[in-house]
């Protein structure tokens, strides 16, 4: 395995759940494919295109994955909804 495939790799796993009991989906196998391509590659030109192929595709994952993480805004919003229902809970 080349260092661009590693990277990728690693890339994928930290952006797609790691209880997953599937396989790679279509555009994760293709970054895959594309990284062993750039590793393998002696053309400059051929790294270019390969490159941007694979920030492409990166990208298309990172917009179609679901994000776990939450933001500070997520917990805001969230302790807003407790205080909510135990309020509501609270007054006859």
């Amino acid at each position: 395995m080349g260092s661009n495939e590693d990277a990728v790799r690693r890339d994928l796993r930290a952006l797609t759940s790691k209880n997953r009991l599937v396989q790679l989906s279509g555009l994760e196998q293709l970054a895959v494919t594309l990284a062993k391509q750039i590793d393998a590659a002696d053309e400059p030109r051929d790294v270019a295109v390969l490159t941007h192929q694979l920030r492409m595709t990166l990208a298309d994952l990172r917009r179609t994955t679901p994000s776990t993480t939450r933001s500070g805004i997520d917990e805001l919003r969230a302790r807003r909804e407790t205080r909510k229902r135990a309020a509501g809970g609270a007054t006859p």
